[in-house]
């Protein structure tokens, strides 16, 4: 018997798979446990094309995966009446065709039967065109049908898992579109941040990691992109504003910010610009904010000097000192290894031998350990 806070439960679960589909499998299977079935997925289905396959799934055998692709889906019975499956629609299998009907059936006797499953208990959390997802809940043959309790508590449970859905979708494409930018920015030999106007970070390339990693001159509170330094906390966030309210990203908009770095480091010079309003994926004006650029240069004579006290402090030789100055100018593996003019394994090697050598266990660690070994009475000293 299921709790009455076992929406409440449910659904805090489904809202986590927003951004992590093992949280949604992790949905599939308490209701997999909650509701006494075998095996439970989502899948999608073109009603026009009748295509159609598994997005998620708990209890089925994976080597009906494809099989349902290429052919099943074509075939399945349950899915011949296209208007059980609008948006919200709860129903049991029985009430599209009976057990007796269904049993003679390839589908059951290829499909179905070899995976246990005959009971269906079915709802449609999200519908987009000819494309319906729907949430299948199985038992076996031998196991009670699915009873009104049942159809109730998923019914009550779509419209949360349909959000959810949506919005993951969402996420998905804003993440490709991402990851392309990622891809494009971190090409360059300069550290760029992009921030709204309230300065809190939309994303960033590798050498802005980079370079937030050695902790010195900017640093992320709260997700927002400030000053290190007391002093330039209130120049960097009004030059970020002003940014912001720019008429045009174009025209020499933006301007500079000069922020110290403590005593034995350059001053970290940025250049702040507006880069216009954000947009949907259809073009369409989003939001009214407008999104900033704060771009620093690259690898620094300081951020040389880190590297060769690296070298001199822990031993490293000179193939592992040019890799620390490829990753501390914000180059990832692949690309240090095409500018190293050496293979991807021998990098990764390389990185192993500097990790051993001076006892951190992550790029982050590494570039944090650069950024101390250059402050002051630190210099030319090997630490024990």
């Amino acid at each position: 018997m299921r709790a009455d806070t076992w929406l409440d439960e449910i659904a805090d679960l489904v809202y986590l798979g927003i951004g992590d589909e093992s949280e949604l499998v992790q949905v599939l299977a308490r209701i997999r446990r909650d509701f006494g079935a075998v095996a439970t997925a989502l899948i999608s289905h073109d009603f026009h094309t009748r295509k159609g396959s598994w997005t998620l799934e708990v209890g089925l055998d994976s080597l009906f995966r494809q099989s349902y692709i290429d052919y099943y889906a074509a075939r399945n019975p349950w899915l011949g009446y296209s208007p059980a499956y609008e948006t919200g629609r709860v129903h049991v299998g029985h009430s599209i065709i009976p057990g007796w009907e269904l049993v003679r059936t390839e589908f059951y006797s290829d499909y179905l039967r070899p995976q246990d499953c005959y009971h269906r208990l079915c709802g449609v959390p999200l519908r987009l065109g000819q494309e319906t997802i729907f949430l299948s809940v199985m038992r076996a043959p031998g196991q009670p049908e699915f009873d009104d309790r049942d159809v109730a508590d998923l019914r009550r449970l779509l419209p949360h898992l349909g959000r959810a859905l949506h919005l993951r979708r969402h996420l998905l494409r804003r993440c490709a579109t991402h990851s392309a930018l990622r891809d494009l920015l971190d090409a360059l030999p300069l550290a760029v941040w992009i921030v709204d106007r309230d300065g809190r970070l939309v994303t960033m390339n590798a050498a802005a990691d980079a370079q937030l990693a050695r902790g010195v001159g900017l640093r992320l509170v709260g997700g927002r992109l400030v000053a290190a330094g007391g002093a330039d906390l209130g120049v960097l966030r009004r030059e970020i504003h002003a940014a912001a309210l720019a008429p045009s990203a174009g025209g020499g908009a933006g301007g500079r910010v000069t922020l110290q770095r403590g005593q034995g480091h350059q001053p970290l010079v940025l250049h702040v610009a507006p880069l216009g309003a954000r947009t949907d994926a259809g073009g369409q004006l989003a939001e009214p904010e407008r999104l900033v650029a704060i771009i620093s240069p690259g690898l620094g004579s300081d951020d040389r000097d880190a590297v060769a006290d690296l070298a001199r402090a822990f031993g490293l030789t000179q193939a592992e000192s040019r890799l620390c100055a490829q990753l501390l100018s914000g180059a990832d593996l692949a690309a240090a290894a095409t500018r190293l003019g050496v293979s991807h394994s021998t990098v990764r090697t390389q990185l192993r031998h500097v990790f051993a050598k001076t006892g951190t266990h992550s790029q982050a660690a590494l570039m944090r350990l650069i950024g101390g070994l250059a402050a002051p009475g630190l210099r030319d000293v090997r630490p024990s």
